[in-house]
């Protein structure tokens, strides 16, 4: 037996749908005897130290970098993948987020871009085109950087055409496209609870809305639907923001919950009892709590936009609007309409197979090999040995 594979996963988005991911790819490296390391800052979101061990499970090393203070985070990611880097000179090094691919590419050197792999986790540049000082600082630094690391690990299609289109053709890119995790499939075999269509006794529906209130994700179009369709249902914000945000977009005369950030399995347990999920962001990279929605039987209302087509087929598994009267529009028929919720439902559980996540971590492995950042020993092994992921 030769050494294992080595691997360092760096990110400074420890929170969400990059949690849920980096968290599933990390365990199921581990559990194929990979040497894992994840080194990580914290957001507002980020569990706290007992439940992140929870998730990655006790064979991967958790090495914390930084606080809440994104430019002091840059800094420390950047310091602690040198020294990973440095200890570890066969490792790959897979960075997740824009703010992390900057960091670990920044301090890069010439003889270990060949092991360097980049997932955005959508880009921090969009949309497209860049309008904003911030978004075209965020475009040119990703195109100066893009030589410097293997190349883009896409979490669906969309991310990997931004690649191709605004980063650069020349860039390598591979597709592994993004799935739920063990623990949704887990909790959904532990008993499917009360059912998605209401959210207690009284039998109003739930209409719920997941992430951080942020401009990407639209929340004033969340709030428009909540207010027209008050009297209908009950909206509930599972998430959190900056106060201004808040203040902004989600004030507290709308009718609508924000509960804050809170634990994966109580998130489920919400999604289980909905009746929609409305996401009406403007972009997104492939998201995972549409998968999660869809895995659990309930239908989505999104946007036309970059990212959702990979999860939702209109009039199948949920219903893509063009704009933001057009997302409520859609919001209202489907709560009032039994038969096409119903058929929406049907098919979101017809459809859910290509999220199931048994063969995510092989994929990632045949993606670092495609990418040249592995050995064939080295591929061959992430397959498990015949292990069931």
């Amino acid at each position: 037996m030769g050494t294992p594979p080595s691997v360092v996963h760096v990110t400074e988005a420890m929170g969400a749908g990059v949690l849920q991911m980096l968290a599933e790819l990390s365990r199921g490296q581990a559990d194929l005897g990979w040497d894992v390391e994840v080194v990580y800052s914290d957001r507002a979101e980020t569990p706290a130290p007992g439940v992140l061990r929870d998730l990655f499970g006790p064979r991967v090393r958790l090495v914390r970098a930084g606080g809440h203070d994104r430019r002091r985070n840059l800094l420390a990611l950047a310091v602690a993948a040198r020294a990973a880097m440095r200890a570890r000179p066969a490792a790959v090094v897979h960075a997740h987020s824009t703010l992390a691919g900057l960091a670990v590419r920044a301090v890069t050197r010439r003889g270990d871009r060949w092991r360097v792999v980049y997932t955005p986790h959508g880009f921090a540049f969009l949309p497209l085109p860049a309008r904003s000082l911030r978004q075209r600082g965020v475009l040119l630094a990703e195109r100066v950087l893009a030589a410097r690391g293997a190349g883009v690990l896409a979490v669906g299609p969309a991310e990997a055409a931004w690649v191709t289109d605004a980063v650069g053709p020349a860039v390598p890119v591979v597709s592994v496209p993004n799935t739920v995790s063990r623990a949704v499939v887990e909790h959904r075999r532990a008993g499917p609870g009360p059912g998605p269509g209401s959210r207690d006794a009284s039998g109003r529906p739930l209409v719920l809305g997941v992430g951080r209130v942020t401009r990407q994700k639209a929340p004033w179009v969340f709030a428009a639907a909540a207010r027209e369709l008050a009297s209908a249902a009950d909206f509930v914000w599972v998430g959190d923001g900056d106060p201004q945000d808040r203040a902004r977009w989600l004030p507290r005369d709308v009718p609508v919950e924000v509960t804050g950030w809170l634990d994966h399995h109580e998130v489920l347990d919400l999604l289980g009892r909905a009746r929609l999920l409305l996401m009406p962001s403007e972009w997104e990279g492939m998201p995972v709590t549409l998968m999660e929605a869809c895995w659990v039987g309930v239908p989505a209302v999104v946007r036309d936009a970059p990212g959702m087509a990979d999860v939702v087929v209109d009039g199948v598994n949920g219903v893509v609007a063009q704009d933001d009267a057009a997302i409520v529009r859609e919001t209202a028929d489907v709560l009032q309409d039994e038969a096409r919720w119903a058929s929406l439902r049907d098919g979101c559980l017809a459809t859910r197979d290509r999220f199931d996540p048994a063969t995510y971590v092989s994929r990632v492995g045949r993606a670092y090999g495609a990418l040249g950042v592995l050995g064939a020993q080295d591929v061959a092994a992430v397959h498990g040995r015949g292990r069931a992921l």
